[in-house]
């Protein structure tokens, strides 16, 4: 007969009351201990209690900047952590931040700030830059003619004192440049000609320089204009232009645009306003007519002096009638006779 097998005996589990814990309180009765104690609960108050974090100051460090003096180290942007940047469940945003400052920087790098400069600071590099220019024009006018552009840029200067140094530098180098012959515009057929390397030169020179010319003569006339002007700069501006055209008429009647220059005096002329600028005119006139050998000046001039008078009813004043006294006609006249 098998044996047989002993078996372990298990003693009854005692059972705990339910919804109970260690502590002898049950859940249900935590639960409402919670809530009772959670209806007497500031949280407002708690958190203004607690410990505000200060403004982080966190340092971004730039590439350096290269100039003309070398590299350049620039100076850590610092980048500043409000409240409400370390509160908020979204994060501190520094990455938001870092984004916008580099698109800032790049911004700035596109844009430069155009530094500004003295009236007399702008003086003294127009001087510089005008010496140059005449140095390098009157030592081979042929090759560095087209130098003269460089000029133009000086005439459209916001300062008068620029204007009026540019306008007396320019007058200086067409006296010594100009040739004693009239320029004639180039025809379409000599432009497909085949020219030797100095006489092609030459033309350039000519053509560039009938172009500045003309730049100049009508910059005079603009400026011309304000004459008597209440505006006490641009009346000096205006004074400087015309002395320029009675220069240029007295000295070089020959050449090109000549009509341009007897146009801006008649034009002071017609304004019965006497003043040093309407003398310089009336003596100009007086010297072109005593001058004047071949008498085709003389008789451009006396036609638009005539046109100006007759469109003015002859409202003008006596000296400029007595210009025509000094017509060489009559002193023709009187040696044939």
């Amino acid at each position: 007969m098998a044996p047989i097998a002993k078996r372990r005996r298990i003693s009854p589990e005692v059972e705990s009351p339910p919804n109970t814990t260690k502590n002898g309180i049950s859940s249900d009765e935590k639960i409402e201990n919670f809530y009772r104690n959670a209806a007497g609960w500031d949280l407002e108050q708690d958190y203004e209690n607690r410990p505000r974090n200060l403004k982080k100051k966190k340092e971004e460090t730039r590439l350096p900047i290269k100039t003309s003096e070398g590299w350049v180290e620039q100076a850590p942007a610092v980048v500043e952590q409000t409240e409400e940047d370390a509160d908020s469940f979204l994060g501190s945003g520094d990455e938001d931040e870092l984004v916008d400052d580099d698109e800032e920087d790049i911004e700035e790098d596109e844009e430069p700030e155009v530094p500004q400069i003295s009236p007399r600071e702008q003086i003294l590099q127009a001087k510089e830059d005008l010496a140059r220019v005449a140095s390098l024009i009157s030592e081979d006018p042929e090759e560095h003619i087209g130098q003269i552009k460089k000029l133009q840029v000086h005439a459209t200067s916001q300062n008068r004192t620029v204007v009026k140094l540019c306008m007396a530098t320019q007058l200086a180098i067409y006296r010594d440049i100009i040739p004693g012959y009239r320029i004639r515009p180039v025809s379409k057929e000599e432009l497909k000609q085949k020219l030797s390397k100095d006489v092609r030169k030459l033309r350039n020179f000519e053509q560039m320089l009938v172009g500045g010319y003309h730049e100049y003569v009508k910059s005079l006339t603009r400026a011309a204009k304000k004459s008597g002007d209440k505006d006490k700069e641009a009346a000096s501006v205006a004074t400087v232009a015309i002395s320029c055209a009675c220069t240029l008429l007295n000295t070089v009647p020959h050449f090109n645009f000549r009509g341009d220059l007897i146009n801006i005096l008649v034009g002071r002329l017609s304004i019965r306003q006497v003043n040093p600028d309407f003398h310089k005119c009336v003596e100009c006139l007086e010297t072109l007519f005593r001058d004047d050998e071949d008498g085709n000046a003389s008789r451009e001039a006396v036609d638009l002096l005539c046109k100006m008078m007759k469109s003015r009813n002859y409202n003008i004043h006596e000296s400029v009638l007595n210009t025509f006294l000094h017509l060489r006609l009559l002193s023709e006249f009187a040696h044939r006779s």
